[in-house]
């Protein structure tokens, strides 16, 4: 999938960020909060069948902690 985003690579915006994981989901795959503080959360970026982690990202972004709140 073309939106993988590992830690090492530019994160996107919180939009944009919001967005892949939303396509990411509509796709079949699955992603999970791995870590989470005030600050920050950490995603891992599953396969399909919620085996192998595929990518992982990092972003404190406002708009992307919204949007995991009660995830």
């Amino acid at each position: 999938m073309d939106d993988t985003f590992t830690v090492e690579d530019d994160v996107p915006s919180g939009h944009d960020l919001v967005e892949a994981l939303r396509r990411w989901q509509d796709f079949g795959a699955v992603w999970r909060v791995l870590e989470r503080d005030a600050r920050q959360v950490t995603i891992g970026l599953f396969r399909c069948d919620g085996g192998e982690e595929v990518s992982r990202l990092v972003s404190g972004d406002p708009e992307v902690l919204a949007f995991l709140d009660g995830r």
